[in-house]
């Protein structure tokens, strides 16, 4: 158990909470990247308008649950009370997290793509670049920021 002095607050039970929601939204997910696999794979002829919505709703929703995880991801370096230095290595770990967790997003656009859907593809994209827009500019850029001040630099 750490103590920490009377002028300090402790976070600790705050990123416990943020690292159950960041499991949690994990499997969320993933279970909706498998519930749109199967759907696609198990419906005869996924061409109709119907089916396009709904593929694209469960896209959506994987989108959502990405970008959620992507954002308890840079919310909880803010509680953190002792940061590594700034270096190019950390840039480029953050970078690589940043990157791996965004590409997660295009796996339902190539899903698409393969099965010929390319409208449903064209707005699942869209989709995408407007989700990876919006995570650079609320989850990355004040994640680096964040690291910047904290490491000093």
């Amino acid at each position: 158990m750490v103590l920490l002095p009377n002028s300090e607050k402790d976070y600790s039970d705050f990123i416990g909470f943020l690292s159950n929601a960041s499991h949690i939204f994990s499997i969320f997910a993933g279970f909706t990247l498998t519930v749109l696999v199967l759907f696609i794979t198990r419906v005869p002829d996924p061409s109709p308008m119907l089916i396009q919505v709904t593929l694209f709703l469960l896209c959506f929703i994987l989108d959502l649950f990405i970008f959620l995880l992507a954002w308890i991801s840079g919310l909880s370096v803010r509680y953190i009370r002792e940061i590594p230095p700034y270096t190019k290595g950390m840039v480029m770990c953050s970078f690589s997290e940043y990157l791996g967790i965004s590409l997660f997003g295009v796996v339902a656009t190539l899903l698409f793509v393969s099965y010929n859907l390319v409208l449903l593809a064209s707005a699942s994209f869209a989709m995408f670049i407007v989700s990876l827009v919006l995570r650079y500019f609320y989850i990355m850029k004040p994640q680096m920021e964040t690291r910047r001040k904290r490491s000093g630099q």
